[in-house]
């Protein structure tokens, strides 16, 4: 048994890192890394709202926002302003690259590699282009492929 009685294997040994200008909202989980000398990894001006779930080893690159609900996997890679709605999953080790937006209620199973899309579904499917700006957001429409 490790340390208060909890079993070794269950004791993580990373560490957190959350950058300057980054803001983390109530309830928030952020699990530290479970490999000694490794970090859970939260960029600067990161946006995290309530009740979210941000698994060991997690980078989240800066400039993202990150909504209510949401749940990231062991070793998801977020990359720099992409934005993640509502109740998105990420499963363990997908990384996601800049600039993408992820739906509400989306599931993202597999790796994004391709910068600036919108995903949306389970699974999570490219249905439109985004080129990271806020101005663009109110025409994003259609259904896409599957990723991968």
């Amino acid at each position: 048994m490790g340390d208060q009685g909890v079993p070794k294997a269950l004791i993580h040994k990373g560490a957190v890192y959350i950058g300057p200008g980054s803001y983390v909202g109530p309830y928030t989980v952020i699990h530290r890394a479970r490999i000694h000398g490794k970090t859970t990894n939260v960029g600067r001006y990161v946006q995290i709202g309530t009740h979210n779930n941000i698994g060991h080893g997690c980078e989240v690159h800066e400039k993202s926002i990150i909504t209510q609900g949401v749940l990231l996997g062991g070793g998801v890679i977020v990359g720099s302003s992409c934005f993640l709605a509502m109740g998105a999953n990420v499963l363990p080790h997908v990384q996601i690259a800049k600039h993408t937006m992820i739906g509400a209620q989306a599931l993202v199973t597999r790796d994004i590699v391709d910068e600036g899309g919108v995903y949306y579904g389970q699974p999570a499917r490219r249905i439109s282009e985004w080129d990271g700006s806020w101005e663009t957001t109110s025409s994003i429409r259609g259904r896409g492929e599957p990723v991968g």
